[in-house]
């Protein structure tokens, strides 16, 4: 056996080996306390993987066309730079995903707008003082 096989019951005290029932209890109330347990965390990990695929398929696309490349990630990151320090904390979860919908609740109208505008001669750029697109002929 290993020093590392055993783990102190918060409650008792009592030293528990790791590998029975009760120590592997111990060990995800521990995970589950620190917040990082993906099954008691699954619908954020679900959530954070539709994140990337909307970023990925449907956003930055988006944006390319809209803005500089030099300023996609500044826009991207001045509506999504919530403090993520200590992000899988179930509060801060809750507060990031309703952060995102804020962020869906601009870039959504203004894709639907971008595609009611845009023509073959036309130029259309996203002002970010403003979340407003402006049509150049």
């Amino acid at each position: 056996m290993n020093t590392y096989d055993y783990i102190k019951d918060p409650t008792t005290g009592n030293v528990i080996n790791i590998h029975t029932e009760y120590g592997k209890d111990i060990l995800q109330q521990y995970s589950n306390i620190s917040g990082r347990t993906k099954i008691n965390n699954a619908d954020f990990f679900k959530f954070r993987e539709h994140e990337y695929k909307v970023l990925k398929n449907t956003v930055r696309p988006f944006l390319t066309k809209v803005l500089s490349q030099n300023d996609l990630d500044a826009y991207i990151n001045s509506h999504l730079d919530y403090n993520m320090e200590d992000s899988l904390l179930e509060v801060n979860m809750a507060n990031y995903i309703t952060t995102w919908n804020k962020f869906m609740y601009i870039i959504d109208p203004l894709i639907d707008e971008y595609k009611n505008h845009k023509t073959s001669t036309n130029t259309v750029i996203l002002d970010t003082s403003t979340n407003k697109l402006t049509i150049k002929n």
